[in-house]
């Protein structure tokens, strides 16, 4: 079993400085970055989301970054329905993370959805202590979701394989694809943009440490070699721009 389809999704745009994204870099070049989601369409017709985007239900100043104009919001339920599908139908979720731009949308599925995120990161996310500039309690606050915490890889589903990848955050993770003979890797924050995976550079927000998320890039840049994957970075605008609607098998 493959995944039939794996559909990107844009939840948003955000105006953002490029030193958010890549360590060390100057102040003063502003990107206009995709907040991206995914969806999975499994064999065997179950829907999968990978990252919600910002909650649409919030005032505007809650999701600005100090010093930027608020981001501009897609709702996941819009985004899903412009590529053909329903919120309703989605039955489970994978958050990379748990920051405001990818878990927000968590309050627009289903009280019955499953979610899948590494316990690190939940306990983290959840304990008190999580960065108040990244973080929103009111993402979770009274989510009656099933939170599913995982401690490490995991196959999901044949051919969806969840990849801890922390350093930007304690527990992020990427998620590797199987879509027919062919693995795609979302790498999400783990990097931002293709530079970070071709010159080896970590993000720039490093709330787990600027040597885990060097790992986390060698991770990636291993399964690239071993899997011969597509290895996808998360905020990129040049490549958002190029993906196709949709990646899918040959037989479905």
């Amino acid at each position: 079993m493959t995944v039939a389809r794996l559909v990107p999704l844009t939840l948003g745009w955000q105006d953002l400085d490029r030193c958010i994204a890549l360590d060390g870099y100057p102040e003063g070049k502003t990107d206009r970055i995709p907040i991206p989601g995914w969806l999975l369409v499994l064999d065997d017709g179950r829907l999968v989301v990978f990252d919600t985007g910002f909650d649409p239900t919030a005032l505007p100043e809650e999701l600005a970054f100090p010093g930027f104009a608020p981001p501009d919001v897609i709702a996941l339920p819009v985004a899903l329905e412009g590529a053909g599908y329903r919120v309703e139908d989605v039955g489970d979720v994978v958050l990379s993370h748990m920051m405001v731009d990818h878990a927000g949308g968590l309050r627009t599925l289903a009280p019955d959805t499953t979610v899948w995120v590494q316990r690190a990161e939940w306990e983290y996310a959840t304990g008190g202590h999580a960065d108040a500039q990244a973080y929103r309690a009111a993402d979770l606050d009274g989510i009656a979701l099933g939170v599913r915490l995982l401690d490490g890889p995991a196959e999901l589903w044949p051919g969806v394989r969840v990849v801890p990848t922390p350093g930007h955050c304690p527990g992020h993770q990427s998620l590797a694809v199987l879509v027919g003979e062919s693995w795609i890797v979302l790498a999400a924050d783990a990097a931002d943009l293709q530079t970070n995976l071709a010159d080896r550079i970590p993000p720039g927000i490093l709330l787990e440490g600027r040597e885990p998320a060097l790992a986390s890039l060698d991770r990636l840049a291993a399964l690239a070699t071993e899997l011969g994957a597509l290895v996808l970075p998360g905020h990129d605008p040049d490549v958002w721009a190029l993906l196709p609607p949709e990646f899918e098998t040959a037989t479905s």
